[in-house]
């Protein structure tokens, strides 16, 4: 068994012209994603960007990701990109997971709307697992936590920008081998749609960083913060990992 983590980064796609993908408000614009072997140990990892269809690149997209136009350009189109994929893929037994569902179901649609079918792709539908859910569920918490938040919890230097796919890919990997390979405190995966959510799907300020769970400790306000004390104590655990 194979552990497939992946990131995309979407461009948007202007209200004017959504009727041409069936309502779609995004596309892929970049695909970054790293392979595990069985025990955890890295295997290789695949990246590259996709010439959206119909959508653009927003300014805000383009300062959030670092995205360029001239990067767009000259890409291949979502379809080569996936049969890159596929083939890389191929002959492996593979299990998906991303920060967050939204890959997923951005992919998912994405394929159906255009049409798009690679077998290997297809394959990792059925089983793909949510792993901020699982990394939640592991802690207890009812809000679902950033993954700039988790890296720090579990004493992660992450490695590149935010919302860069293949960094943010390489990151999320980072911790889901950490705790895997840890032997104390292994993450449970669950295909999306097959388990209860936290029950707040924003990852903002209303979320107790660990930042913020240590200043509460540190002023004996524990009683108030809710999965603040639990990152704290989760934190506290993985400094021994």
């Amino acid at each position: 068994m194979h552990y497939l983590i992946i990131d995309f980064e979407m461009g948007e796609v202007d209200a004017k012209d959504r009727e041409k993908l069936s309502g779609m408000a995004k596309e892929i614009i970049e695909t970054g994603a790293v392979l595990l072997k069985d025990d955890f140990s890295f295997d290789s990892e695949f990246a590259s960007y996709s010439k959206p269809k119909v959508g653009y690149l927003s300014s805000y997209v383009r300062k959030m990701t670092g995205i360029r136009k001239e990067d767009l350009s000259n890409a291949p189109s979502i379809e080569e990109v996936l049969r890159d994929m596929g083939e890389w893929l191929s002959g492996k037994e593979v299990r998906a997971l991303s920060w967050s569902d939204s890959d997923c179901r951005q992919l998912k649609r994405e394929m159906e709307v255009k049409g798009i079918h690679v077998p290997e792709i297809d394959a990792l539908f059925p089983t793909w697992s949510d792993f901020q859910v699982a990394f939640g569920r592991l802690l207890g918490l009812k809000e679902r936590c950033a993954l700039s938040d988790a890296l720090k919890i579990c004493h992660i230097k992450p490695v590149g920008r935010e919302h860069d796919g293949l960094y943010d890919a390489r990151n999320t990997a980072s911790l889901f081998s950490k705790l895997q390979r840890s032997g104390s405190v292994a993450v449970s995966l669950t295909p999306i749609g097959k388990g209860a959510a936290p029950q707040n799907k924003k990852a903002d300020d209303s979320c107790w960083t660990i930042e913020r769970a240590f200043f509460a400790i540190r002023h004996g306000k524990e009683a108030a913060m809710g999965d603040g004390f639990r990152k704290y104590h989760f934190e506290k655990r993985m400094r021994k990992i």
